[in-house]
């Protein structure tokens, strides 16, 4: 009997989360069962729609017509669990949920700066890299997430900020909080984390920006601030949001994503080999890695009308 045969197909999407434990050790074979038997699979519970093919995911999240914010979303639904209840018109939403115009008028001038901070940083990034890797033990055995994954992620986004390295320990904490507020299904005790942890970031990016006003620095934060002084239709609050996402987006997930790469390639050691034999495949491998074995497994769009998505009628 086939792997596709053993392995029933998901009723949830609770079932292919890392809230199941089976899933979260190994979530392929109902992935797989999901996609050979449902195109769109309706979740009643948790008021969703799950597409599972490639082609229709990719088509949804690039059409610009479906929706971001989760205040547009199904009423019951996961993704409505995550409307900040002090926040409900989404003035503060960072841009991975605002739509247009707001979602332009945000990424923009942020993305632009960021990329000429990396292409500017390069020589640094590249060596503190370095540094990092040359610092971990050279025989014997080595956890790959305590001397590799953890620290390179924040040391360089906040290095592209301006943290100060003495805060990189505390950053790290607040960005296991605020990452929180993606799990709709937090405890009180992790609401409580999450809420601190985004007050003591709003905090320090506050006291961060007002000194950049007085005396810019080589670092993202002044690049963004004086973006504002020169026109920027952006305000503090936006802007604190969005170093947030950075400072999370940044760490975190990249963390993951180096985890999750090694671990695949050691168990597809003939992909491995070929990335060795080519490294002109770097680029290539990173997003396939993001394909296959992504940090953050799902994300949300609501339909603004009625329609039909990977034909099925939705409303």
């Amino acid at each position: 009997m086939s792997e596709s045969e053993q392995t029933k197909a998901p009723n949830s999407i609770m079932e292919i989360s890392a809230f199941d434990p089976e899933a979260r050790d190994n979530p392929h074979p109902k992935l797989k069962q999901l996609r050979e038997t449902h195109r769109v699979l309706r979740d009643e519970p948790v008021k969703t729609w799950l597409l599972t093919h490639y082609d229709d995911i990719r088509a949804t999240v690039n059409d610009r017509t479906f929706v971001r914010h989760p205040i547009n979303a199904e009423e019951g639904s996961m993704t409505r669990m995550m409307v900040d209840p002090d926040d409900p018109d989404g003035r503060r939403s960072s841009i991975l949920f605002q739509d247009d115009p707001d979602h332009s008028r945000n990424r923009l001038p942020l993305m632009k700066a960021f990329y000429a901070r990396i292409k500017k940083m390069e020589p640094e990034i590249e060596a503190m890299i370095d540094k990092v890797i040359a610092a971990a033990p050279s025989s014997g055995r080595i956890d790959l997430m305590e001397h590799i994954a953890v620290p390179i992620p924040i040391l360089i986004i906040a290095h592209i900020l301006g943290v100060d390295e003495s805060r990189l320990e505390e950053f790290r904490d607040w960005s296991e909080g605020v990452i929180l507020s993606l799990n709709p299904l937090r405890s009180a005790e992790e609401a409580a984390y999450m809420m601190a942890s985004g007050e003591k970031l709003d905090a320090y990016f506050t006291e961060l920006m007002e000194d950049r006003r007085r005396e810019p620095k080589d670092d993202l934060i002044s690049d963004m601030v004086q973006a504002q002084a020169n026109g920027g239709n952006f305000d503090d609050d936006e802007l604190r949001t969005n170093l947030q996402a950075l400072l999370v987006g940044g760490n975190l997930t990249t963390t993951d994503l180096i985890g999750n790469g090694v671990w695949l390639f050691l168990n597809h050691p003939e992909q491995l080999q070929a990335l060795r034999d080519n490294p002109n495949l770097a680029a290539n491998a990173v997003e396939e890695v993001l394909r296959f074995e992504a940090p953050v497994q799902a994300t949300s769009r609501s339909v603004a009308e009625d329609r039909v998505v990977a034909g099925c009628p939705m409303n």
